[in-house]
């Protein structure tokens, strides 16, 4: 498939890897936490996008609820020798009865006697994180809440005792880096903010480094298989993980485009001590993004367990199509909100739901009582993760969205999706609506919703569906770990939902 370069994000790419990968203070390469801060104020400055993560409710999201907070000190037990180490990620949704990593835990449970699963800190304001979080925790999980609890508390002391110093040292220079970046970014990063970051980060890093030190002498793991997100957390995990010559794997969770998100895209091949080594792709779709940090050759596809069983089971079922489904983003939620608004309004969908799914750094809005105006217009608004997007799926008459993995989703379901092709990240799937006709794209919000009305049903072929995601992912996932680390599983399920 051509890729199309984005001149635009070439600008990034280009200037950090020249000026920022290697800005260095006190030994710590603090460009790795900034550089979320850094793009998002670049796709603002170039894409007039909305800020990603909205503003959230204050005490819950920082601290557990008080009596939450003694299970986060709880001893753990001395940790015996395992060999691989899996790092969960902290969304979890509800699955009969029990909240789950969709796509560790699925795989985790096959070498149950020979892993660790670590958790992460619950970090957005929604209930279900609350309640899945210390949620029937088994013999092999390793909360990591203390690490983060204590650097929350010693914050301020350490900014009593060395933020004046600190300042006196590198305030100079994060200022002339700062306006640098400014300068040639068009952007309006605020030293205030750069510093806080920097100096907050230097901290947590000496320390998640000495915890993660602890856990990885005593397990000993082969590999460490993670869902990556550049939190602080998972950095120093990683970095822990390279300095034991121990392979770190990432098992992919979201579109990857040829420059979305930004956590996978890089100008050159080179290793970074935070990031994985290699990536377990869903199909060979995803293999072809050529800015990934890491060789073509430590790129796997292995598909999606999760997403093969559900298919499966929708296979067997029917359905009845009577809805309208719109992904939202939180970079365009104002966009989202207003298509859900104008379907709320238009005869020919009267009798037709029109549901919008929130992104989950959405929910905080949506408690602020954002979305009440929606609702009472007969909007069907879902925040939290207590019922899956797969279910919204198996009921949708099309999908709505711009290039959200659910968009890739849902044509696994033999969806139509209708699609904003306008917006930055969406070349990728431009370029494959050209193969496959279940992809209809519009430039503004008219045209999509003119489309809706003259909607005449698209197609995708078995290969095609191979080609995202491919199909026996179990085994290919069991094949690959093998290869990369030496580990067999503990004993091989029957497992049978390979679509027929």
């Amino acid at each position: 498939m051509m890729k199309k370069i984005n001149e635009t994000l070439e600008i990034f790419l280009e200037f950090e890897s020249k000026e920022c990968l290697n800005f260095e203070i006190e030994g710590v390469h603090v460009w790795k936490y900034v550089r979320e801060y850094v793009y998002d104020s670049f796709l603002r400055t170039y894409y007039k996008t909305e800020n990603r993560v909205h503003t959230t409710n204050g005490m819950k999201y920082k601290l557990f609820k008080i009596l939450q907070v003694w299970k986060a000190f709880a001893p753990n037990k001395k940790l015996d020798n395992k060999d691989l180490i899996f790092l969960s990620h902290s969304r979890k949704e509800l699955i009969d009865g029990n909240y789950q990593c969709t796509q560790i835990d699925e795989l985790s449970e096959y070498y149950e006697n020979n892993c660790y699963i670590l958790e992460n800190p619950y970090w957005l304001d929604d209930m279900s994180y609350l309640k899945s979080h210390f949620t029937n925790k088994k013999v092999n999980s390793i909360y990591t809440d203390s690490l983060e609890i204590w650097h929350r508390l010693k914050m301020p002391i350490n900014k009593l005792l060395f933020k004046r110093n600190f300042l006196k040292h590198y305030g100079d220079c994060i200022d002339n880096w700062c306006q640098r970046i400014n300068k040639v970014l068009k952007t309006n990063i605020k030293t205030e903010e750069v510093n806080e970051i920097v100096f907050d980060s230097i901290f947590f890093e000496r320390d998640a480094l000495k915890f993660y030190k602890r856990i990885v002498a005593q397990v000993k793991p082969k590999a460490i298989i993670e869902i990556y997100t550049p939190k602080n957390q998972i950095s120093a995990l990683n970095m822990v993980a390279h300095q034991n010559k121990i392979p770190v794997i990432e098992l992919q969770h979201g579109a990857t485009g040829e420059y979305e998100p930004i956590m996978y895209t890089y100008k050159e091949k080179h290793f970074h001590d935070y990031l994985p080594d290699y990536v377990f792709t869903f199909g060979a779709f995803w293999n072809g993004k050529k800015n990934r940090h890491i060789p073509q050759t430590n790129v796997v596809a292995t598909g999606n367990i999760h997403l093969e069983k559900i298919l499966a089971d929708y296979s067997k079922k029917k359905y009845i199509n009577k809805s309208i489904l719109i992904v939202s983003q939180s970079r365009f939620s104002k966009l989202f909100y207003n298509i859900a608004d104008r379907l709320s309004e238009i005869p020919e969908f009267k009798d037709i739901e029109v549901v919008l799914k929130l992104h989950p750094f959405e929910y905080a809005s949506y408690s602020s009582g954002l979305y009440k105006n929606l609702e009472d217009k007969g909007v069907n608004v879902v925040a939290g993760l207590k019922k899956s997007i797969y279910s919204f799926f198996a009921d949708a008459m099309y999908v709505i969205g711009v290039n959200s993995t659910c968009m890739y989703e849902a044509l696994a379901f033999k969806k139509d999706i209708f699609v904003l092709g306008n917006k930055y990240g969406t070349e990728d799937i431009i370029e494959l609506s050209k193969k496959i006709s279940l992809i209809h794209v519009y430039s503004e919000i008219d045209g999509l919703i003119d489309g809706l009305k003259k909607y005449k049903r698209g197609e995708i072929s078995d290969d095609q569906k191979e080609y995202l995601f491919v199909q026996n992912s179990l085994q290919k996932t069991f094949d690959a770990i093998k290869e990369v680390s030496g580990v067999t599983c503990d004993k091989i399920r029957n497992y049978d939902y390979v679509i027929e």
